[in-house]
């Protein structure tokens, strides 16, 4: 029994929700991060960045006189590059080195900055070097205080000047108590911002923990009702178990009882035919023909037999017995040959070229020959009904004559059904093949063939298969094969016939 899970319609569609939700809350996160990451950072910075600021501006924006830093360094790169005299060159380059450097002495001095809606700023300046470029080759102009410093305190910040120029800083921009403030705001932000992620992150581990606890209950719901809805279903099939098995015990009963009393009508005509052939005033061919009646009867006998056996359950398997495979198919064949071609149209032949003995129950690898004979009728007797369908529909190309002819020409159609023995030197073994030019099997029916009771021809079998359709002989042959160690393999496409090979072990006699 098959149980089928409810929620799996819908599985891929959650994964595909998930897959979806995962996404959307990345792309969301990469927003956040882009919006608040630099005001965050700022935040976190705190004072430092707006100080550095201050000090960019103090630099680029401080005058003495009218001229500021960045045009004494153009005046000064400008006199470098000019050609004078060696005297008159040395001395203005000395000249604009002494203005920059009297400029650094000035803004070293110690001086009041003062920002709008901020306290006033009181830099101690250390020392400011001011370099050029690499490609000029000219030394840079430094100032040094020669104040003493606590280096722990000290900052170093770059300005950039005109020209590619800049300015390197060593400063002290507040007092020590001023910086100790500074740092433990920074402290505080820090740890506000860390304790409301942990918060945040909290919170959502909690809801996601909630989110899986119902889960986790829904799914044990649903598991309990699956439960639930197995131990009914097992109930329902028990109870439908044990009606199947009453009424196959009384079913045994009663095939029992025909058994028996259809043994006991075999023996008036056995005797009959016995005292028949007693009398010398027979021919020879009625002879013949009536030890022929007599062999039937016999096999008739043996299969009652059989079946009594089976029905009284005996778990004895029948006596094995070496069976030359080849005179049992040729006797087979021989047994339905005519009426295959005089009633079935069918052409009934054995293929059987080397003697070939296999371990077995002759009665049962009979009855499995006269099975797949029999099954190979259906099939060929469809394809015929097949044929004449297709021959009586209307086509304005042809004429009422011409339907007629073809409706006659696919009734005369002959199938033919092919018994042979081969022996496979390969694998030491011997085959016996059932080959048909029939209707064949679709993918499913061939999947289902040995089901016992399954059967396409129930309520519809045609001309002489009127008594087909039980869906057991196929399981016999199945069973019998399982039976005598040997392996069955079936091969069949539509319209173009079946093959069954059943591979038995060889006996070297």
């Amino acid at each position: 029994m098959t149980i089928i899970d409810p929620d799996i319609p819908n599985l891929s569609v959650r994964r595909r929700i998930n897959s979806l939700a995962t996404v959307l809350v990345t792309i969301f996160l990469i927003g956040i991060g882009l919006l608040v990451w630099e005001p965050l950072k700022v935040w976190l910075e705190g004072e430092d960045k707006r100080d550095q600021n201050i000090l960019d501006q103090w630099i680029n924006h401080s005058r003495i006189g009218q001229i500021s830093l960045g045009a004494l360094v153009g005046n000064f790169i400008k006199a470098a590059d000019t050609s004078f005299s060696p005297n008159t060159e040395i001395e203005r380059i000395k000249l604009h080195r002494r203005e920059i450097f009297d400029f650094l002495q000035e803004l070293g001095t110690p001086v009041s900055i003062t920002e709008t809606a901020y306290i006033p700023l009181f830099p101690m300046v250390y020392r400011m070097a001011l370099e050029f470029p690499s490609n000029q080759n000219l030394d840079p102009v430094v100032w040094d205080s020669g104040l003493p410093r606590n280096q722990s305190a000290i900052k170093s910040h770059v300005v950039q000047l005109p020209r590619d120029c800049k300015v390197l800083i060593n400063y002290q921009l507040r007092a020590y108590q001023d910086r100790v403030e500074i740092e433990n705001e920074i402290y505080r932000r820090r740890t506000t911002f860390g304790l409301a992620l942990t918060c945040l992150t909290g919170i959502g581990l909690s809801w996601i923990g909630l989110i899986g606890w119902r889960i986790d209950l829904e799914r044990k719901a649903k598991r309990k009702a699956r439960e639930i809805a197995i131990m009914a279903k097992s109930h329902e099939l028990k109870t439908e178990l044990d009606r199947q098995t009453e009424f196959l015990a009384s079913l045994n009963v009663v095939a029992g009882s025909y058994a028996h009393n259809l043994q006991n009508l075999l023996l008036p005509p056995a005797s009959i035919v016995d005292q028949c052939l007693e009398s010398s005033q027979l021919t020879e061919s009625v002879t013949d023909k009536l030890k022929e009646v007599k062999r039937l009867l016999e096999k008739a006998s043996d299969r009652v037999r059989q079946t009594l056996k089976a029905l009284r359950r005996d778990p004895t398997p029948g006596t094995h017995s070496l069976v030359n495979l080849n005179q049992l198919v040729e006797r087979t064949i021989e047994t339905w040959k005519e009426m295959a071609m005089s009633k079935w149209l069918i052409k009934l032949n054995a293929s059987t070229i080397c003697t070939s003995w296999i371990h077995g129950q002759e009665s049962h690898l009979e009855q499995s020959i006269e099975n797949l004979i029999l099954n190979a009728r259906d099939a060929i007797f469809e394809k015929r009904n097949d044929l004449v369908t297709k021959a009586q529909e209307f086509s304005e190309q042809k004429s009422i004559e011409g339907r007629k002819q073809a409706v006659m020409a696919a009734m005369r159609w002959e199938g033919e059904v092919i018994v042979a023995v081969t022996i496979s030197d390969e694998n030491n073994s011997v085959i016996l093949t059932v080959c048909d030019n029939g209707k064949g099997m679709n993918a499913d029916t061939l999947e289902r063939c040995r089901t016992a009771g399954f059967s396409t021809k129930k309520k519809k079998a045609i001309h002489q298969a009127e008594n087909s359709g039980i869906g057991l002989g196929l399981t016999f042959v199945q069973e019998m094969t399982r039976r005598h160690m040997a392996i069955m393999d079936i091969q069949s496409s539509q319209e173009m016939g079946t093959q069954i090979a059943i591979t038995f072990p060889k006996v070297t006699v």
